[in-house]
């Protein structure tokens, strides 16, 4: 049975499909698309056909071919990730999945992880990503493990908006405790000691109601930098409206530790509503800088 041609399974695929045949493959590692082993040639065809975000790791180099759902994925890396090796596309996690190509490549068994977080450089930053994913072995007719069949959805979102409501809960529940203002207002904001992946520091401002100051009732995991810092909290009452503030990677250096590769640099000022009255009060919440 002769070999499938280049002709036969370089076929639709919409843009990626395009792009793959439009490639001059010659002088990479692939070779020219007609000397592709067959179970390449199959498994790419499959996955270019597919809806699906479908990703082929191909050789020791795992050099990266995908399709058209898959090309999101890479962020603004795509198009330049077709044809790269993964320690390339990947560099800033390949440290943390290289294990998992190997092993596949080595033993020829398949790997599962659902809701992974990935740290990725997709858009010039480092982002807290999320991914359930397959890598499961491509075989040759010899037996041989030749490449890997990468089946991944991004999930993300689903598990960014559940730790969320989670954290709403505990605050609700939180501020449900008290039946003094008072104490309220210097302990509500303990939950975020915590939870620190979404509001890496807070601080909480409320209005004196004799002298109507603005008075840090609450601060949690920031540094006493944050104490003295003019945060502009009445002019942000006077607005009405969400505040963001740049720049305190420059301002207020080490505000917060967030365990994440680079510093915090925004926070957003909050107005907050106690009664029917109006604003009294202000939330500062650091923003985590992997969203």
């Amino acid at each position: 049975m002769g070999s499938i041609s280049a002709n036969m399974f370089l076929t639709g695929g919409g843009q990626a499909g395009e792009l793959i045949r439009k490639t001059d493959w010659k002088d990479t590692p692939l070779g020219d698309p007609e000397t592709w082993p067959d179970a390449l040639k199959t498994a790419l065809n499959i996955g270019l056909n597919s809806g699906f975000p479908i990703a082929i790791y191909w050789g020791r180099e795992f050099t990266i071919l995908y399709n058209d759902a898959y090309s999101s994925i890479p962020g603004d890396k795509h198009p330049w990730a077709m044809g790269k090796a993964g320690s390339i596309v990947w560099q800033e996690i390949w440290h943390l999945i290289a294990h998992q190509f190997n092993d596949v490549l080595k033993h020829g068994e398949s790997v599962r992880m659902p809701d992974s977080m990935l740290p990725m450089k997709r858009f010039g930053y480092v982002e807290e990503c999320y991914f359930d994913y397959t890598l499961s072995p491509i075989i040759d007719s010899t037996g041989k493990t030749r490449g890997i069949f990468n089946a991944v959805i991004e999930t993300t979102y689903k598990v960014l908006n559940e730790r969320r409501n989670k954290l709403l809960h505990a605050l609700s529940a939180q501020a449900g405790k008290f039946t003094r203002s008072k104490k309220a207002l210097g302990e509500i904001l303990t939950p975020l000691t915590t939870e620190r992946d979404d509001i890496p520091f807070a601080l909480l401002y409320v209005a004196d109601p004799l002298t109507g100051k603005y008075k840090l009732t609450q601060a949690v995991n920031c540094s006493a930098l944050a104490f003295d810092y003019d945060w502009k909290v009445e002019q942000a009452v006077g607005t009405g409206k969400p505040q963001l503030v740049k720049d305190l990677d420059k301002q207020l250096p080490g505000i917060s530790d967030t365990g994440w590769a680079e510093p915090c640099c925004e926070a957003v000022l909050l107005p907050l509503t106690r009664n029917v009255s109006g604003v009294d009060a202000c939330l500062v919440a650091g923003v985590h800088p992997g969203k």
